[in-house]
């Protein structure tokens, strides 16, 4: 069975490491612009590792580009009977765990039930499996969209399918992730980026200023307009900028995880590296939630964070890395990251119909690590993993793959 068209094509923006570079860049210009007292000067150390980190990831991207390993390529046929599947596999899943909170938070929030924290729930494990499945089933579902033109209407069908689920918890967490994940899938497809920069520009802008607007609309109470300008300690030279203070969310939002990264250093409370800070870094930083927990001891603990703020409680997947081993916390935790994208992308066979959405989900992580360590957290560590599974059992023209779905 082919699954794939006859064409493809090596979009430099689809490489990892290319993203990397592009990413962090865009976020040290925007830390530059000063808007908060809250945000601290970066100090001399996080300049140099992150301007030498930036070059590194440029140099490899570019190697990548013209080895060809990322490269998307449009699907030819869609396994439907197996999404279908897969769908009901996971609503079942959801709908024990409505059973068991006895509640859908949505509703819930919308019947004026405001005071339960939400995150909570779910029920272990199981909760790990649909929040993945769910991330996946998407993904797969854009990214069939995006190959056949006709078969569009029954993959978007699918898409809300696995989307609902996000929405009806309550996760914004999940259902940004399917928007930033089929994003990434489409500017893979692109073949001309150039053609479209002005667009994206626009769009991205215009995203930030929605982000900010909702946020206003959110906190603002009777005559007290623009609180965050207030908490987030905006400088006079921002107010006085004629900027609309709806794009200060975005700056806080995208400066502070760094700000808590580099407030790190300047509180210097490092453990002494020894055996100990090496086992406790590689257990609570490197090593999802699920497995830290039942392998750590009672004489184990992960760092805490030092904030700027409460309410600013995220940091970069850097930000703990240096309280375990100083400077080689940050260094060990880049090398990591490259050890595991090319671990996680050389386990998925380029003629796997997964490919594709594998390498997004990557770059998805690769971005989200902007603002916390991804490698730990389960809501979306799990997605990569599970498109290797897929390709795994369900390999490329296999018997297996084939008799698990009517291929239309």
């Amino acid at each position: 069975m082919i699954y794939y068209k006859n064409m493809g094509q090596n979009n430099f923006l689809a490489n990892p490491f290319s993203l990397y570079g592009i990413t962090w860049s865009f976020v040290l210009l925007i830390y530059q612009l000063g808007w908060s007292h809250l945000v601290p000067n970066l100090s001399r150390g996080y300049i140099i590792f992150l301007s030498s980190t930036i070059c590194i990831s440029f140099i490899l991207g570019y190697i990548f580009y013209s080895k060809k390993i990322f490269t998307y390529k449009p699907l030819s046929v869609i396994p439907f009977d197996y999404l279908k599947k897969c769908s009901v596999i996971l609503y079942i899943l959801f709908i024990l765990e409505i059973i068991c909170a006895r509640e859908i938070p949505f509703i819930s929030y919308l019947l004026g039930n405001r005071e339960n924290d939400y995150t909570d729930f779910g029920l272990p494990f199981v909760h790990v499996i649909l929040n993945g499945g769910l991330t996946v089933g998407a993904l797969f579902s854009y990214y069939g969209y995006i190959s056949i033109n006709n078969t569009r209407r029954k993959c978007i069908k699918y898409l809300v399918i696995f989307c609902i689920p996000f929405l009806l918890m309550f996760n914004r967490g999940g259902m940004m992730f399917c928007f930033l994940g089929c994003l990434l899938i489409y500017l893979m497809k692109i073949k001309n980026l150039k053609k479209i920069i002005i667009k994206i520009s626009i769009l991205l802008l215009l995203v930030l200023y929605i982000f900010g607007l909702l946020g206003n609309l959110r906190t603002d109470v009777g005559d007290a307009k623009n609180l965050l300008l207030e908490f987030g300690q905006a400088t006079d030279s921002f107010k006085e900028s004629g900027i609309p203070p709806e794009f200060f969310w975005s700056y806080i939002y995208i400066a502070t995880p760094l700000a808590n990264s580099q407030n790190m250093v300047n509180v210097d409370n490092r453990m002494e590296p020894s055996l100990k800070a090496y086992r406790d870094f590689t257990c609570f930083e490197l090593l999802p939630e699920l497995i830290a927990k039942r392998i750590s001891t009672d004489t184990m603990h992960r760092q805490e964070k030092d904030l700027i703020f409460d309410s600013f409680n995220v940091c970069s997947v850097y930000g703990r890395t240096y309280k375990y081993l100083g400077w080689w916390g940050p260094i060990f935790m880049y090398v990591f990251w490259i050890f595991w994208v090319i671990v996680t992308i050389g386990l998925i066979p380029k003629k796997s119909p997964f490919y594709v959405p594998a390498i997004a989900s990557v770059n998805l992580i690769t971005i989200m690590n902007l603002f916390d360590n991804m490698f730990v957290f389960m809501g979306l560590i799990t997605v990569p993993f599970i498109f290797i599974i897929l390709s795994v059992f369900f390999k490329h023209g296999s018997k297996n793959f084939s008799g698990l779905c009517n291929i239309q």
